[in-house]
């Protein structure tokens, strides 16, 4: 091609034609630039493909954090609502004497914990601290997973809400009433405290108003917990939504 360019070249030259050699002149610059377009639009073609490889790895990977960090939403819930039901039987008992305190009913009493939620967020805060999220072609999902730290850093303030009235509230009041010995068994492997540490004495435990307290707030602090929760799992939700159309375009 371009030794046949060259010689047309050298013969409008020969022949002295002006007119036809400008007009030779610009065909070959429309060439050029036309093979330009074309390598140009090949390249970001082949740029494009990448791109869209590159996003499709990335959803798959936010889709499975997402997906497991909903799951640990539902489960959340489900205990945040047993909790609450411990809650509710334990300020019951108020109205019990000493006799009447069942084995189970100290065993309610004794036990206190609260479910901590694992999000798996390290992948979305490795691409918010990129520039990786412009490969995110959904100007809704992008805008999500910009937003949704926030609802994270939220909802584990409210988690901290209620470990701090469990740690620093309801077990300081109850240690004051109840040997935590009695949740081991007395003969194994401390058989010798069976007749030397005082008595748990649960009478006075659920006549304490400090113990009363305890419990409405840490109740309290349980029912915002899980509502919460409902909120990130809403928005988790949505996010796999989108994040499953997305895939399901490609």
């Amino acid at each position: 091609m371009l030794t046949f360019l060259r010689k047309v070249r050298r013969s409008l030259i020969e022949s002295g034609s002006t007119q036809k050699y400008i007009l030779y002149a610009i065909g070959e610059i429309a060439l050029v630039v036309i093979g330009i377009l074309i390598a140009l639009q090949i390249n970001n073609w082949n740029e494009t493909n990448k791109n869209k490889e590159k996003e499709l790895k990335v959803l798959v990977n936010l889709k499975a954090d997402f997906t497991t960090s909903k799951n640990n939403l539902i489960q959340a819930r489900e205990n945040l609502f047993a909790l609450t039901g411990k809650h509710n039987a334990i300020l019951n008992f108020v109205a019990f004497d000493q006799n009447e305190i069942s084995d189970g009913m100290k065993d309610t009493m004794r036990f206190t914990s609260v479910p901590m939620t694992k999000i798996v967020d390290g992948g979305l805060n490795a691409l918010l601290s990129s520039d990786k999220l412009e490969l995110i072609t959904n100007d809704s999902l992008s805008l999500l997973l910009t937003e949704y730290p926030s609802y994270v850093k939220s909802f584990k303030e409210q988690e901290k809400n209620m470990e701090d009235v469990l740690i620093n509230h309801h077990r300081r009041v109850l240690i004051r009433h109840v040997v935590l010995m009695d949740i081991l068994d007395r003969r194994k492997p401390f058989p010798k405290f069976k007749n030397r540490v005082p008595t748990s004495d649960y009478q006075s435990l659920i006549k304490d108003r400090d113990y009363h307290n305890a419990l409405y707030d840490e109740r309290a602090q349980t029912v915002n917990t899980r509502a919460r929760a409902r909120d990130l799992q809403l928005k988790t939700e949505q996010i796999i939504d989108l994040i499953n159309e997305q895939l399901n375009s490609k």
